[in-house]
């Protein structure tokens, strides 16, 4: 199947769900491909719990579509928010529900108008000179040909790159 939008995302870790939210806002037509079944990344797979990035030692460091996050997951009863570390090895801790926060993120994305395909792995990249023009998708079975204007690369191990050349 052709897919035609105008921004992919693919990797859909936090970094990679809040690029998409971000580009769905600004009136692009977004798709977020993620390899695996659950949005989220090392965060919501690989117990990377609590996290302790929110705060520098004098003030809160990331806002935005981050806070976003985890106001939804205090209101699904999903994080405390953040708290005081209380080993003292960082400003805060934030604890959060694994599982809460891989709906949380789903409903985001949905609210925002962002398409996205799980089990979804980049089998090939097509170039117009330096720019990626085309990408060909396998999930379970099934391709797809998807052009963009814009490709972010946000898995991590920098796949989509690599695959570009």
């Amino acid at each position: 199947m052709d897919l035609v939008y105008d921004v992919v995302v693919v990797g859909g870790g936090v970094a990679g769900v809040s690029a998409a939210i971000a580009a769905s806002r600004i009136g692009a037509r977004v798709l977020l491909l993620e390899k695996d079944m659950s949005f989220g990344g090392v965060l919501t797979t690989a117990l990377v719990n609590p996290m302790m990035t929110f705060h520098s030692p004098a003030r809160q460091v990331i806002g935005g579509i981050g806070q976003e996050m985890i106001d939804r997951l205090v209101s699904v009863q999903g994080s405390y928010g953040h708290i005081d570390d209380p080993i003292g090895f960082v400003k805060s801790i934030t604890p959060f529900d694994p599982e809460k926060m891989k709906s949380s993120l789903i409903e985001l994305l949905v609210e925002e108008g962002v398409d996205f395909l799980f089990n979804s792995l980049v089998a090939s990249v097509s170039r117009e000179g330096d720019s990626i023009s085309t990408i060909t998708t396998e999930s379970t079975g099934e391709k797809n040909r998807v052009n963009a204007e814009v490709f972010t690369d946000s898995t991590g191990g920098g796949n989509l790159s690599i695959r570009a050349g």
